[in-house]
């Protein structure tokens, strides 16, 4: 029997390359033949602009915010995208509206679970879940109704020091609501080789996953100016140059977490060491470092 594997692409800071990330997984699986569904909870909608529905969307109303407010579930309000194989639950500006109605409403944390809960969903390999940079009630909801979530991030002093934060408000949420969510890791994205300081704060990261528990993927996202040239024409940049190192690298990501994801997986994750603090500490240090 096919499981579903729900995964949460998530980070509190902005513009590290979550939907970038999230985009290019959804075309890689579904250029392997399986059937993907995208869930946008970023009421920015770039996903859903990458994947040509913004029109259609906001045209028939078929999108995230219309299912919250009706308890509709996603085969009432799906979309089929530009990319073969890929489907979508668009994103709204409502979405934002809405968000300080639905934080005070008691099923907040069911938002997303009542949506998928049903039939259609069993058809589906993978779900791929796109938030807004914070931890509002979407986020919550997101890693709620998910089995596995990922944190893009760059190797660089803002992104590795509020890691820590992070991770301890989405291990509550492992706590107390979802305690089969399990880590998949953090994946460097818009890596520069040439960069002493993204080398640097590439190996801290990789010493701080050893030191306080959690996982770094092997793979690194290079930096390359096609991925906003490939999204101002509607495309993952795996369909628009799949010969790019970036494009090879995010085909190699999704292979490496493939080999994990396997739905809904019995038992607890293993808890995390962290020590917020001393994480920070640590990336003072290689600032200090540098600076020298």
């Amino acid at each position: 029997m096919k499981k579903t594997s729900i995964v949460t692409v998530t980070n509190q800071k902005g513009g590290v390359g979550k939907t970038t990330t999230l985009v290019n997984l959804a075309a890689v699986y579904a250029d392997m033949g399986m059937k993907v569904l995208v869930a946008d909870l970023d009421y920015q909608g770039n996903a859903t602009m990458i994947f040509g529905q913004e029109e259609k969307a906001k045209a028939s109303k078929r999108h995230l915010a219309t299912a919250f407010k009706s308890d509709l579930t996603l085969d009432k309000v799906v979309l089929e995208t530009n990319h073969e194989g890929v489907h979508l639950l668009a994103s709204d500006r409502s979405l934002e509206e809405h968000s300080v109605e639905w934080n005070q409403h008691p099923k907040k944390m069911k938002l997303l679970e009542l949506v998928l809960d049903c039939p259609a969903l069993k058809k589906y390999d993978v779900v791929l879940i796109d938030t807004h940079p914070s931890f509002d009630c979407y986020v919550q909801a997101a890693l709620s109704a998910s089995h596995y979530y990922l944190v893009p991030l760059f190797a660089e002093s803002c992104s590795v020091r509020g890691l820590g934060h992070i991770l301890n408000q989405i291990e509550n949420i492992r706590r107390y609501c979802n305690e089969s969510l399990h880590f998949l890791g953090c994946t460097v994205t818009r890596f520069d080789k040439k960069n002493a300081v993204h080398a640097q704060f590439e190996n801290d990261l990789r010493m701080q996953g050893k030191k306080f528990g959690f996982p770094v993927c092997k793979t690194i996202v290079p930096h390359s100016t096609a991925v906003a040239r490939a999204e101002a024409n509607e495309q993952s940049v795996v369909k628009y140059r799949a010969d790019l190192p970036v494009a090879v690298a995010y085909n190699a990501l999704a292979g490496e977490l493939l080999s994990v994801l396997n739905g809904k997986r019995t038992g607890r994750p293993k808890k995390l060491k962290l020590d917020t603090k001393l994480m920070n500490q640590t990336a003072f240090e290689v600032e200090a470092e540098i600076s020298l």
